[in-house]
């Protein structure tokens, strides 16, 4: 008789994840009294010094290490009271000056793990059934602190709204996270003739207590003679409205997932197990990150099956009249 599989749902966590962590746009913590901030299970004090410079602390505590990227004040947090290695912050976006100002927005999620939204990296299929998008390539490449994900993809024809976009609209997008906080999303959309828009998707999050966090994004799309900056910067606002909606879409989900460390997979799933590997690195102490956490993982998901079941699910929906929304 095979043994039986048992669920391991794992041990509640005790520690916040050791990196950079983005607090918001660093422009808003400028001017008026210090802000104060709920993170890491303590609350924070963000204060402005006369020359604009941020510093962040513990109320009542010592400064921890900050720094400023992309417009957006990040913070240092490590358990064991290292300082960050040199260079470990997320990197500053080339041309940012080009696109339009950031439109920038944020949701406390309760009741789940950060952890939730890092495994979408690797989950190709919840582009389908949550995004409604067809993935037509899908990509990791995992290697020291960096998880990225390369995907292309087009709208699926039963969606809301397909029937009024081009019939060869196109996504191509490269995601990296930058440590275990700080996604930054670079999207080639392609919406018409000779016309691709170029954005900048910022995804990040920050702890607030071990089952609770700050879910934020912005969005920027960069201006051309097609797009000039007014425009630009709506179109930008109307992108930051849809992801939010797709945000709240994967949270739906997490408010009704049960914590399960040995999931049963198949290939198209995606490398589930060794992003988390590479996750864990976050949260042990760095005498214990183990080669296997660090070295180059890459996969790629072969969508030819997926993409035969899904296009027989469209051709069902469309032959009855139904909408995804």
């Amino acid at each position: 008789m095979p043994p039986i599989r048992e669920i391991d749902s794992g041990a509640a966590p005790t520690r916040f994840a050791r990196g950079w962590h983005c607090l918001g746009q660093a422009d808003r913590f400028r001017g008026g009294p210090d802000h104060v901030v709920d993170a890491f299970g303590i609350r924070l004090a963000v204060a402005a010094d006369p020359a604009g410079a941020l510093s962040v602390r513990p109320v009542g505590g010592a400064p921890w290490p900050t720094c400023e990227v992309n417009g957006q004040l990040l913070v240092w947090h490590d358990p064991e009271g290292a300082e960050p290695p040199a260079g470990s912050a997320p990197p500053q976006i080339d041309g940012l000056a080009t696109f339009s100002p950031w439109q920038w927005d944020s949701i406390l999620i309760e009741g789940s793990h950060c952890r939730e939204i890092v495994d979408n990296v690797v989950d190709m299929a919840h582009f389908f059934y949550i995004h409604h998008a067809y993935p037509t390539y899908f990509k990791n490449v995992i290697e020291g602190r960096n998880a990225s994900q390369f995907m292309e993809s087009r709208p699926r024809p039963d969606a809301a709204g397909a029937d009024r976009l081009w019939e060869g609209t196109y996504l191509r997008s490269e995601a990296t996270y930058f440590g275990p906080s700080y996604m930054i999303n670079w999207l080639h959309n392609d919406l018409g003739p000779d016309f691709t828009v170029e954005i900048v998707l910022i995804n990040c999050h920050y702890p607030v207590t071990h089952d609770s966090f700050v879910l934020q994004w912005a969005v920027a799309v960069q201006q051309m003679p097609a797009l000039p900056a007014e425009k630009a910067a709506k179109l930008a606002a109307a992108l930051a409205k849809s992801f939010g909606g797709g945000f709240l879409q994967d949270v739906e989900i997490w408010k009704h997932k049960a914590s399960i460390e040995n999931p049963l997979l198949v290939d198209e799933d995606g490398p589930i197990y060794q992003l988390r590997r590479w996750y864990r690195q976050f949260y042990v102490d760095a005498a214990e990150v183990t080669a296997a956490m660090t070295d180059r993982f890459e996969a790629e998901v072969d969508t030819t099956g997926a993409m035969g079941c899904w296009q027989r699910e469209v051709a069902a929906n469309l032959a009855a009249g139904l909408t995804v929304r």
